[in-house]
């Protein structure tokens, strides 16, 4: 009969434990989609699982899965290929926001004169994501995606503005770690991803950073080949880097002449220095260059205004602008499910709330490279 909820590493040779916790720290977005190794304790599972510990592992990862089987842990099968969908919204601060004319120009940091209400985006992505089990407690992966974006911001200071919304799609890659841990039915995993994205709208990939901690357990029905787990979590994510990209402004110009007036009183005020808070911006210390270099800018998009209240198409306004985005809240609440069908198949779905809201759901099938006499090896 097998023991019940006995340590993973407590069989391992001594001897072997530096080495796998050094290749742990070596190893330290996107949840980990396959599931852990499980110590099965349910009674009708119980041959089963001591049949298991007879025949030796027919895999060749993970590294220790023979050692493993033999303590009663059943073991999923190593490699995966996925296929994934993530929608997913949530509110941005854009920090260090800096402006120039032209592309030869310095840009010039403009955060202390720019406010915004509102900074929201919502994202679509489709991922393909192959995986693999290197030891019992870590699956090591990559992913590629393509995404699609919708960003809505209202500008607060000097001036309220609506700014239409941006639509942008792209392409990104990444890779990732994830270890993880069960005491019978419970399972515990952390997850570590690093990714860049690329977009036309942007000079350089974004980079991004997110780890994931989860908890759950797994629940089986009356065939041993199927069964469901459900887990509750937190999830991190941040963005790493300075980006930039241009912009026509004459883009922010209403089609209403109603609105179109109102902006040009809005910002006349500035140029005619009747706007406090522009005039306290360029009066500081050191922000002289900075309202040498804005102050065109702004004279040029009166113009521009006026040509558009007169019934005249008016000429591109094209700045350069530079900024660090962040998500308003790092970390979020996760909660899911998975059901997994002869250790083949992994159907899975996940929720985010609280501070970012997102729903994913993937597809993962899973398959082994049988060990073979002779150092044969063939797919299975």
């Amino acid at each position: 009969m097998i023991k019940r909820n006995i340590f993973l590493l407590n069989r391992i040779p001594k001897r072997t434990l530096p080495i796998l916790f050094m290749l742990c720290l070596l190893g330290n977005t996107v949840p980990i989609f396959s599931q852990v190794s499980s110590k099965v304790t349910n009674e009708r599972f119980d041959q089963y699982m001591d049949s298991i510990q007879k025949i030796d592992y027919p895999y060749v990862l993970p590294v220790f899965g023979d050692k493993v089987r033999e303590m009663g842990y059943d073991l999923p099968k190593p490699a995966g290929l996925m296929l994934g969908f993530l929608t997913m919204s949530q509110d941005l601060n854009i920090n260090d926001l800096s402006v120039a004319r032209n592309a030869d120009d310095e840009l010039v940091d403009i955060s202390e004169l720019v406010a915004f209400s509102k900074i929201s985006t919502n994202n679509n992505v489709y991922s393909f994501r192959p995986d693999l089990w290197v030891f019992p407690f870590m699956n090591v992966y990559g992913i590629f995606n393509y995404f699609d974006a919708r960003t809505d911001v209202v500008l607060q200071e000097p001036f309220e503005l609506q700014i239409p919304q941006v639509n942008n799609s792209g392409y990104g890659a990444g890779f990732g770690t994830s270890l993880a841990y069960g005491w019978g039915p419970v399972w515990a995993s952390g997850n570590f991803n690093w990714a860049w994205s690329k977009t036309p709208l942007l000079v350089k990939p974004t980079q991004s950073f997110s780890t994931s901690l989860r908890v759950g357990t797994q629940l089986w029905n009356k065939k041993r080949t199927q069964h469901i787990s459900v887990w509750i979590g937190a999830n991190y994510l941040d963005y790493n880097g300075f980006n930039g990209g241009s912009y026509d402004l004459t883009n922010l110009l209403p089609e209403d002449i109603d609105l179109l007036e109102e902006l040009q009183k809005k910002v006349g005020e500035i140029t005619d220095g009747l706007n406090e808070r522009y005039e306290d911006f360029c009066n500081r210390p050191g922000n002289g260059p900075k309202c040498a270099i804005l102050n065109p800018i702004l004279e040029e998009f009166k113009s521009r205004i006026e040509d558009k209240i007169s019934g005249i198409e008016p000429p591109d306004l094209i700045i350069n602008y530079g900024f660090r985005s962040e998500p308003r809240h790092n970390w979020n609440m996760v909660t899911g499910a998975q059901y997994t069908l002869k250790k083949r198949w992994d159907f899975r779905m996940e929720f985010g709330f609280i501070n970012r809201r997102s729903f994913m759901f993937n597809v993962n099938y899973r398959f082994g490279i049988v060990k073979k006499k002779k150092d044969k090896v063939i797919s299975q």
